[in-house]
């Protein structure tokens, strides 16, 4: 009669931790079960030690289906939640079955084991627990054992299964293997194109993924063979397909009439996507050129639902989606996401917190929350925070207005110490912030210190930088030492290169330093400024036209420019604007053109509009418009 322990042993896959128990463990190596038998008892294991509990017994008589089985299970284990730890004394039984593995795939006998042996073998390799890498003999093994199979791979894959071929891609890929990437693109032409009907949806999609987690931009003969019958097929994909689809295509930048479809089945179907499948819908809304507002409007508030179950890097790439794709959704969803983050961002780095700031920033989210994020952002080690990356959580700061002490003043001393890693577009994103809502918490020495850093690499500064510096000196009554100068002289020298919002920014700025001694608006400032006055805005129109008047500029076209504009677009007008021209005009004593008739029709307009709002307009704009008004006796009855 059998023992009941011996009975377990011989029915179950569940061995007890037994193997220093010499009689028991005797009994199982004599003990030796067909290969089928034990593939089943593999299959039915727990934990990690179960599998090399099996394998350390019956290691000798395990043939490749049995070795690639034990292996397959304990990455599964790993992957998807069961108990993968792996115990320090059956490493060297680990080590034994991967060295097995490998010389079982390069023996006569390997070459007749079907495409699953491979595939599921480096599947495997690329999901085994993280513990393997903390073993140096097992590092050694499973980089041997990789190569091997990949070797063997390219040899036979023409043969194989359309599921075992789609399962190599993905493994590939997965381990991110250095021969991988153009031979996943060899095989997708060769392989996959011709037999593209053949394949599963799974499978087409996890080509897909492989080749552009590869980088590998697939051919028009792929592209012609699979798109169609993805597209054929767009009803039997379920929400992983798509959300993998829609990345890949995304990351490879490539636009197909199978978009549109993927779109429509993605609307379709938004409530069965997970919380990762969402955030990579969301990537790749930002990424593509095709966006669908109205999807990542459904993605942002089902996110929302599932904010619990949305990890750092998720909302970071949801709310990124939404800021890049300019869709602007209720601000309570947003902050909801934020919040989020900050209860599940332990451990994330530094370029998710700064990604997600200026996202929240872009989609107006609440000042509080943006500043907790910022402060989760400053409160990273000093050595990873990058001085580009100080200059955006500073114009996160500015565009939100946060007012925090303890925020603004962390972020004081970071500025100090990260100025020299600022590139030029950090340090004029930085002078903006500062002038636009920073100045008033910022220590004086910092403003001094950014001012001087600005003077001293003035020549790497491209046009439209210089008028942000410009503009936001200025606002700060900075510059009017050693900047204004060699800043305007520059502006002058690129001002065939400047936009116009950019001309009249550095035509304010002339006009706030016009007591230092700096170099005034010259000739070729005004000279592209006349050219390009049909696009400037109303605010523009109104700053340039205040520069010009402070700075006594006798520029007749561009005088005549600025009214005739302003003219046309007088509906579209801020009182303050009208004010600030109509201003303009009296203090230049206008003249031009010398009809009479023709300057009272344009001062009765301006004035006329100034006169309709007069509720909008604020004291210091009345008492100009009235002196102008007074200016201008005998044109305006």
């Amino acid at each position: 009669m059998r023992s009941a322990r011996t009975r377990q042993c011989l029915t179950t896959s569940k061995f007890p931790d037994v193997l220093g128990q010499s009689g028991t463990l005797e009994f199982r190596r004599q003990y030796n079960p067909d290969p089928q038998e034990l593939t089943r008892r593999i299959s039915r294991t727990r934990t990690a030690t179960e599998v090399l509990a099996i394998a350390e017994i019956h290691m000798q008589t395990f043939d490749g289906i049995n070795s690639v089985a034990c292996l397959h299970r304990i990455a599964k284990l790993s992957r998807y939640g069961g108990t993968s730890v792996i115990k320090q004394r059956h490493i060297s039984v680990l080590s034994a079955l991967l060295r097995r593995l490998e010389r079982i795939a390069s023996s006569s006998d390997g070459h007749h084991l079907s495409g699953a042996y491979f595939a599921l073998g480096l599947w495997a390799l690329a999901t085994m627990p993280p513990c393997i890498g903390e073993h140096r003999e097992l590092v050694t093994d499973v980089a041997n054992l990789q190569a091997r199979l990949s070797r063997e791979a390219l040899r036979h894959v023409g043969t194989w299964r359309s599921r075992d071929v789609a399962g190599l891609m993905w493994a590939w890929a997965a381990l991110l293997e250095p021969s991988a990437a153009p031979s996943c693109l060899a095989i997708a032409d060769s392989v996959i194109a011709p037999r593209a009907p053949e394949f599963e949806c799974q499978g087409l999609a996890n080509v897909c993924w492989a080749l552009a987690r590869c980088k590998q931009r697939p051919s028009p003969l792929f592209r012609e063979a699979v798109f169609p019958v993805l597209q054929s097929r767009a009803e039997q994909l379920n929400a992983k397909d798509l959300a993998s689809i829609c990345w890949s295509m995304a990351t490879l930048t490539i636009e197909d009439p199978l978009t549109a479809t993927l779109h429509g089945e993605i609307a379709s179907s938004l409530s069965r996507f997970s919380a990762r499948q969402l955030a990579n819908l969301a990537w790749a809304f930002a990424t593509s050129a095709s966006v669908n507002h109205s999807i990542m409007l459904q993605i942002a508030e089902h996110a929302a639902q599932l904010r619990t179950q949305v990890d750092a890097s998720g909302v970071s790439a949801i709310c990124r989606g939404l800021a890049v794709c300019s869709v602007r959704t209720d601000v309570r969803v947003v902050d909801e996401l934020a919040s989020t983050y900050l209860q599940n961002s332990a451990g994330s780095n530094v370029g998710t917190v700064v990604g997600l700031a200026w996202s929240c920033a872009v989609l107006c989210a609440s000042a509080p929350v943006v500043a907790a994020i910022v402060s989760r952002g400053l409160r990273q080690p000093h050595a990873s925070l990058h001085g580009s990356q100080v200059a955006q959580l500073t114009w996160v700061a500015g565009r939100v207005h946060v007012s925090d002490s303890v925020v603004l003043g962390s972020l004081s001393s970071h500025i100090a110490e990260t100025l020299g890693q600022f590139g030029t577009q950090d340090l004029a994103n930085l002078a903006w912030s500062l002038a636009a809502a920073l100045r008033r918490y910022v220590r004086q020495p910092v403003l001094e210190v950014v001012e001087a850093t600005c003077a001293l690499r003035l020549t790497e500064f491209p046009p439209c930088h210089l008028a942000q510096v410009a503009w936001a000196c200025a606002t700060m009554t900075l510059g009017c030492g050693s900047l204004a100068s060699p800043l305007l002289m520059q502006a002058n020298a690129a001002a065939a290169q400047l936009h116009p919002i950019d001309l009249a920014g550095i035509a304010w700025a002339a006009a706030v330093w016009r007591h230092s001694g700096a170099v005034e608006m010259g000739a070729p400032l005004q000279a592209q400024a006349c050219r390009r006055l049909s696009e400037f805005n109303p605010q523009d129109l109104s700053n340039m036209s205040w520069a010009v008047a402070v700075l006594s500029i006798r520029n007749d076209p561009l005088l005549l420019g600025v009214v005739r504009e302003a003219k046309l677009k007088v509906a579209s007008f801020e009182p303050q604007h009208l004010c600030n021209i109509v201003w303009a005009l009296a203090e230049l004593g206008w003249r031009i053109p010398r009809d009479a008739a023709v300057r009272k029709d344009v001062v009765f307009t301006l004035t006329s509009a100034v006169n309709g709002r007069l509720k909008e307009v604020p004291a210091r704009g009345l008492s100009a418009t009235a002196w102008a008004m007074a200016t201008f006796v005998g044109m305006v009855d």
